[in-house]
């Protein structure tokens, strides 16, 4: 649409408050600080987005993201009325002086598209799918955090009885205890359950593959970032050669991570997640990427989503679904039972057995609650083009 331009980006620091402190062996917290994103084009179309910045992930703080919005020039991508805005969402940088600017990208990406698909008329799903047949619904996975035993195994329980396909469960800090806790949950889930442990990068580089054994020998499936992310060269040329296959997170964030890690056979796969990577354009292509070179991919999430992003990565893994590369899991939406500051008038909650539709309205499909925006909001800043 050539007679439509941006004309506004806004731009919030919000403390999303959860529902109960989520912990696991890198971090704990209790609220998020989020960056969210308002663009507004001149037909009056206004889309939403979100990024969720993470030090022990991409290296970057609240601080250091609004940093880079008050150096963020958007005129240069957005000055002239003939601009495809869709193309332009994919123009954004993912630096600023050397430094990532994912979760600022990301909240921008996303909020330019959910406007653009508003404008269009489409889903912003459809618009990654280039029109290709989308599935109506994702199903997701569940993640268990680092908690005591009998909240574990009824989280199991719940989950089995609501018929959730795979689980996912935070480990890390002891190591037998990790074992017993998995064999333990494998017995009640059902062999038909996919388990798998997420260690957050904590096991040293002495044992993890002794580590593996076990874990392999539980019932696990697959096992995320098991070393530290400052050591990706120790996985170098593992790919299919390990007791269960490893894949890669905080250790896997850009483009050049995702080149060392095909150069150099490192690992099993990648965990996609829409703001670690820098929004919905760039995650969709690591999906691609991934399933090119034979490799295992999952869309992850961060903790405490929103609404907005949740929108976000269903649209993603339906788009993905769309091009033949549908992750073989999918992580999010956990919206009612995590996150207390709900910002969108949809529940976006997965349902039974993990199930949710895809937004079928345009842009994002969701409304945000600008007065709850308000009302959670730190600092925010416009600025006009």
């Amino acid at each position: 649409m050539n007679d439509v331009r941006l004309v506004a980006l806004r731009a919030y620091h919000a403390r999303v408050k959860l529902r109960r402190p989520i912990r696991h062996a890198g971090h704990a917290r209790d609220a998020n600080d989020t960056l969210l994103v308002r663009a507004e084009l001149s037909d009056g179309s206004v889309g939403w987005g979100e990024g969720l910045p993470r030090d022990y992930v991409t290296g970057e703080t609240m601080e250091s993201t609004l940093d880079a919005w008050r150096s963020f020039d958007a005129t240069t991508l957005f000055d002239a009325r003939d601009t495809d805005l869709f193309e332009a969402a994919g123009r954004l940088p993912f630096r600023i002086d050397g430094r990532r600017i994912h979760a600022l990208r990301a909240a921008v990406e996303i909020a330019l598209l959910d406007a653009f698909g508003k404008a269009v008329g489409r889903p912003v799903g459809d618009l990654l799918a280039d029109g290709k047949p989308r599935p109506e619904s994702v199903r997701y996975g569940v993640v268990l955090p680092l908690t005591k035993r009998w909240k574990a195994d009824a989280l199991a329980r719940v989950s089995q009885l609501a018929g959730v396909r795979d689980v996912k469960l935070k480990v890390g800090l002891d190591h037998a205890a990790d074992v017993a806790a998995c064999r333990r949950l494998k017995r009640i889930l059902g062999e038909h359950v996919d388990l798998r442990v997420d260690v957050n990068g904590v096991w040293s580089a002495d044992d993890w593959r002794g580590k593996l054994a076990d874990l392999a020998d539980a019932g696990v499936g697959s096992v995320e970032q098991p070393l530290p992310s400052d050591r990706p060269e120790a996985l170098d040329g593992t790919a299919g050669r390990l007791p269960v296959p490893v894949l890669l997170d905080e250790s896997f964030v850009d483009e050049a991570d995702a080149d060392n890690a095909i150069g150099h056979n490192r690992g099993d796969g990648w965990n996609v997640r829409v703001s670690k990577c820098g929004g919905m354009l760039p995650s969709l292509g690591f999906l691609r990427r991934a399933g090119q070179n034979g490799l295992v991919a999952q869309l992850g999430c961060m903790v405490g989503e929103t609404g907005i992003l949740s929108a976000a990565g269903r649209h993603v893994a339906a788009a993905a679904a769309a091009i033949g590369r549908l992750p073989r899991h999918v992580e999010g939406s956990f919206d009612r039972f995590l996150v207390r500051d709900r910002l969108t008038h949809e529940d976006m909650t997965f349902r039974w057995g993990g199930v949710a539709r895809v937004p079928e309205r345009p842009g994002l499909g969701v409304t945000v609650d600008e007065s709850a925006v308000a009302r959670i909001t730190v600092w925010h800043d416009e600025r006009a083009l």
